[in-house]
């Protein structure tokens, strides 16, 4: 922990002074505008502390903390993408001028470190941040809007007829969640008439004292065939295992290293694993038999590796599809897969981008999602 917090510290520092001195240093500007637009630029580096030193607030300071959160991480976001935007900046302007020196085509004048560049510099600088605060709001609208509803098809070769089943991963349950998104949310899966629906992971994310009252909302969800969830890394964070029969008690089945036949006219047999540490898949599928359409319910997709030869199909989230580019990368490298559909020796790996946020309330080129997934038999009716 110590050494994950010394690294922020670093990072948070060192991106502070890198975007401090490259809007501010080549600028004739008052100096009370460059310490009002410094103390921002700090804010939203180290907002990750500023957000854990007020998160427990409780009482008279809930709301005011509230609001501190939402404004912090918001900030944090805006001035990553501010980052984003000089880095490409300067990353088009150095290639650039290479190509054209390279070339002999070059003109000294507007080499980047030339002090007679300095005017064209402080130019595309106000251009970056105003680029960087249009994607903000808009990455802010993508963030915080109700999922839209993303239809994925896949077929079978084991059943006849169809099966649909909703996927909701990643919303993130903390103290400051308004339950009145949450049943925005659930209407919408109910919306969509799923004969079951899956709960992968990251669904809650805080201590369970302070997002039980979320839990009677989640028993509103409708699927004739039941609700199935598996626990994501930030349950096992907050200790919410410990809060299994609570759940079960809202009619939910939490699904650990075991799984179960669908009661349906279809023969669908579900399971579920903990992490891709703690899994067990034989135990998961040892209830199964081999003619059966096979779903695991995997917070994490890498799990997908060694799942593969015994599913036709697996859900997973956890990545939120990257959240914020170019997070993309970092994500993918991390995890294997992204988003969307994957295949291997004939399973299906669906990787959602989930519903909800972790960090900075925006989505930037990575849509949220209500991920609904139908499956048509292509065995004849007879």
């Amino acid at each position: 922990m110590m050494i994950f917090l010394a690294g922020a510290l670093i990072i948070a520092v060192s991106a502070s002074a890198v975007t401090i001195k490259t809007l501010f240093g080549y600028v004739s500007l008052k100096p009370v505008y460059k310490w009002i637009g410094s103390i921002f630029i700090v804010w939203g580096w180290f907002s990750p502390a500023i957000v854990a030193s007020v998160f427990k607030a409780g009482g008279w300071a809930q709301i005011a903390a509230s609001g501190v959160i939402f404004f912090s991480f918001f900030l944090f976001g805006l001035v990553f993408l501010i980052f984003v935007f000089l880095m490409a900046r300067d990353f088009v302007w150095f290639s650039t001028y290479s190509i054209l020196k390279l070339f002999k085509r070059h003109n000294p004048k507007y080499h980047p470190k030339n002090p007679e560049s300095y005017p064209l510099l402080n130019k595309t600088n106000a251009a970056m941040v105003l680029c960087a605060l249009f994607a903000g709001f808009f990455s802010l609208y993508a963030g915080m809007k109700i999922p839209s509803i993303k239809k994925v098809e896949l077929t079978t070769d084991k059943f006849a007829g169809e099966a649909t089943f909703v996927q909701l991963s990643d919303l993130h349950l903390n103290r400051y969640y308004k339950t009145a998104r949450l049943e925005k949310i659930v209407n919408r899966v109910n919306a969509q008439h799923p004969d079951a629906v899956f709960l992968t992971g990251d669904i809650l994310d805080d201590d369970f004292a302070h997002i039980k009252q979320f839990l009677p909302v989640l028993q509103k969800i409708q699927a004739p065939q039941g609700v199935y969830m598996v626990w994501g890394n930030h349950e096992f964070y907050k200790r919410l295992p410990a809060a299994i029969y609570d759940l079960a008690a809202h009619g939910m089945v939490v699904l650990q290293n075991d799984g179960l036949r669908l009661p349906a006219k279809y023969p669908v047999f579900v399971a579920g694993i903990n992490s891709p540490w703690h899994k067990n898949l034989p135990d998961a599928f040892k209830k199964s038999v081999s003619d059966e359409y096979r779903i695991l319910l995997s917070h994490y997709p890498i799990a997908f590796d060694e799942a593969a030869e015994y599913v036709d199909l697996q859900v997973s989230g956890h990545t939120h599809g990257g959240q914020i580019f170019p997070f993309h990368f970092m994500s993918k490298r991390a995890n294997k897969y992204l988003a969307g559909i994957y295949k291997k020796d004939g399973a299906v790996l669906y990787v959602s981008r989930g519903a909800g946020l972790w960090g900075p309330p925006l989505r930037f080129l990575a849509p949220s999602e209500i991920t609904r997934l139908t499956v048509r038999g292509i065995q004849s009716a007879d």
